[in-house]
């Protein structure tokens, strides 16, 4: 059986996903990996029941984009790219694919009128898919059944209501019903081929003509968006399913659009990441004259975010900020937001301002903020018989593909117990056919200007001017002159605005929201706004301005930092693999009485295992715990285990399983807060720090976890 289009979009989201922010650039760079990604054991999807309907095989049928036409009165319209080339979520290219109505009175119409003012919501098909083949409709009209659909799709968005989660039978109901959608609209526009009045009653009986009137109504569509946001699926599928089925009910226009059904529509595409499309709607409820809801503004940010979350996963960190997608700066989305806001006499709260600010820390981080320090390298086990390859080693290590480097020097005494014990065998890496040891090999540290307690002794080259030493070749090089005309402080470097242009629109968007920004009136910073420019600063690689935050701004508005403000900068820093930098921030968050919490442990960890500090990484997770009553969330826990059996510190990895096991014997005390108490509970009950899966994890590695 024929894949459905939303199927084969997920397999091939990866591959498309970064021309889908309309950037001009249509071709990519792939740069090799410096790490071997963890090995997950992946179930099959398993195959689903569904009606024998085929969709239009045409590829323009399934990528045409949606444009709004409004009414004299609705000026507003929607401007989205064709799919097929470029599927541009930002809404920039006024083309047009397909026309059609989503029927629907606005507020503003006389009552005692009776006829209903249509706005032109989407589109109708181009000629080129104007036809339609007998082959891409459903086999049989006895397989057309609306009244399943429609129960369906009302279980599949009620799954909250003290239902449990099954994202395949929510799947399976939004794709029945985009079936049924394709048969409708299939067979109306055979009827508009032969020149006959588009009617269900010619073609359905009438059963199923009041049952498809009932799918096709508003609040149909409603719980069908609703239930699209469940099916747990990545942004670009989400995107162009959601695309898809406002496609189809445009085509078909027999729906009207109310006030909710536009609210859900923004929500969807905001979920999806269509940026323009959601600006879009948000400029057609204000032709309307729908009442403002702060959410649908909220929703139109999150469009934002979910838009820079590829960004976030797969941002290419070897290229400039020059060649990043739009969405990187989102400053002129935020413009549109704002000044829909001032029209339509909505009011600007902190909370919104903050969510807006956001979106420039929500794609990732770039090139100056981060450092590869190690790689994971598979060190072929000697003498295994247990397979029929017959390949040396060196045709072993010359076939692989992912540029990482064997150990020629390991030792065959480490091999041995793995070799002799068929428990451990069965459970250590594999690579092609044959066992294999993971260990890591570290890698150089970061050059000296990354690191801020190595940078103290350096100043930075002012932009534009050469500079010599062995770090010219960065953008921000130093010089060991320290009052040379040619260099400047590390913080007026980052300060500039050439070192960033989405940091120096974060801060200028930072300022007109404290002054007063598209007629609003001004929105005080407060602590969450101030470490959302930390941590934007922290993304971008400016820790000395992300430092002068802390210690200078914050302090002279008033302003004391939290928890997640030292957070931020302790997870920049061991990034960079800065030890005593965060060991320096750690003593003064303790002197200042600021609590930690489990991401402080997991910063800390973070940065020492980072500079193969796994005793100390250790010996600190264990203070935390006996001090400060806190623990790190369970992957620190499996991540400690990994670094120590990779680089075959056996001992440090049965002193932390030790401390497990005391973890799973610990019992509350009248001194411990219910937060805590709360923690200890999921984590001695985490089926992956059991006794069975940390045997499996030693296994692995090729070791035995000791009993005692």
């Amino acid at each position: 059986m024929a894949s459905s289009p939303w199927m084969i979009r997920i397999r091939t989201g990866v591959r498309r996903s970064c021309h889908r922010l309309g950037h001009t650039t249509t071709t990519t760079t792939t740069f090799p990996t410096t790490r071997q990604p963890r090995l997950y054991y992946s179930v099959a999807n398993s195959g689903r029941t569904r009606i024998t309907t085929t969709t239009n095989t045409n590829k323009n049928h399934h990528h045409a984009a949606a444009v709004v036409t409004c009414s004299s009165d609705e000026t507003s319209s929607f401007q989205n790219r064709n799919h097929h080339h470029h599927p541009n979520r930002l809404g920039i290219a006024p083309s047009s694919s397909f026309q059609g109505l989503f029927q629907g009175p606005t507020p503003s119409s006389s009552s005692s009128s009776t006829t209903t003012t249509t706005s032109r919501m989407f589109s109708e098909l181009a000629d080129s898919t104007k036809s339609t083949n007998d082959d891409t409709t459903m086999e049989e009209e006895e397989e057309f059944h609306p009244q399943q659909v429609i129960q369906d799709i009302c279980e599949a968005s009620k799954w909250k209501d003290g239902r449990q989660w099954d994202p395949y039978a929510v799947r399976r109901a939004v794709d029945n019903y985009e079936q049924h959608l394709h048969f409708i609209w299939n067979r109306l526009q055979r009827q508009t081929q032969q020149q006959q009045p588009k009617e269900l009653q010619e073609f359905l009986s009438p059963s199923q003509t009041t049952a498809t009137r009932t799918l096709l109504s508003s609040d149909m569509t409603e719980r069908a968006l609703k239930a699209s946001l469940k099916m747990n699926l990545n942004t670009y599928a989400l995107s162009r399913k959601v695309r898809e089925l406002e496609r189809l009910i445009g085509s078909i226009g027999m729906t009207p659009l109310t006030d909710s059904l536009s609210l859900r529509l923004i929500e969807a595409n905001g979920k999806a990441g269509n940026v323009g499309r959601a600006l879009s709607l948000l400029q057609l409820r204000k032709a309307r004259h729908y009442p403002a809801q702060e959410e649908e503004f909220v929703f139109c940010v999150r469009a934002i975010e979910s838009a820079g979350l590829y960004m976030r996963k797969n941002r290419n960190i070897f290229v400039g900020e020059t060649f990043q997608p739009a969405i990187d700066n989102p400053t002129r989305w935020l413009d549109a937001i704002l000044l829909n806001m001032h029209q339509r006499s909505a009011t600007l709260t902190t909370k919104l301002a903050n969510r807006m600010l956001h979106t420039y820390a929500s794609t990732g981080r770039s090139g100056r903020a981060v450092h590869f320090f190690y790689n994971v390298v598979r060190a072929p086990v000697e003498d295994d018989h247990d397979n029929d390859n017959e390949d040396t080693l060196e045709e072993f290590t010359s076939s692989d593909n992912h540029h990482h480097n064997y150990e020629e020097d390991h030792d065959d005494n480490n091999d041995v117990s793995s070799r002799h014990d068929p428990d451990i065998s069965k459970d250590m890496a594999k690579f092609r056919q044959r066992r294999i040891r993971v260990k890591m090999k570290m890698r150089p540290p970061p050059p000296a200007y990354k690191i801020p307690s190595e940078a103290k002794k350096l100043r930075a080259a002012r932009p534009g001017a050469r500079s010599s030493g062995p770090h010219s070749s960065s953008s921000i090089a130093t010089s060991t002159q320290p009052h040379g005309g040619s260099t400047i402080s590390h913080l007026d470097r980052e300060s500039d605005k050439d070192w960033s242009l989405s940091l120096t629109a974060a801060f200028a968007f930072a300022e007109s929201l404290s002054q007063g920004a598209c007629g609003h009136p001004p929105v005080p910073l407060n602590v969450v706004s101030w470490n959302t420019l930390i941590k934007a600063c922290c993304y971008r690689g400016s820790l000395w301005r992300a430092f002068s935050i802390l210690h200078e701004t914050m302090p002279r508005y008033g302003i004391q930092p939290d928890t997640h403000t030292y957070n931020t900068i302790l997870s920049a820093l061991a990034r960079v693999g800065d030890k005593t930098t965060m060991m320096e921030y750690l003593v003064e968050m303790t002197n200042k009485g600021i609590p930690l919490n489990s991401y402080t442990v997991q910063a800390m960890v973070d940065g020492m295992c980072n500079v193969g500090d796994i005793a100390g990484a250790v010996t600190f997770v264990q203070d935390a715990f006996n001090q400060h009553r806190v623990v790190p969330p369970y992957t620190t826990h499996l991540k400690l285990l990994e670094f120590a059996l990779a680089n075959e510190l056996l001992h440090e990895a049965n002193r932390h399983v030790y401390f497990l096991r005391q973890m799973r014997n610990w019992e509350p005390s009248p001194y411990d807060t219910p937060a805590f108490c709360r923690t200890m509970e999921l984590t001695q009950k985490n089926p992956k720090l059991s006794e069975r899966a940390l045997t499996k994890l030693f296994a692995f590695f090729g070791e035995r976890l000791q009993e005692d």
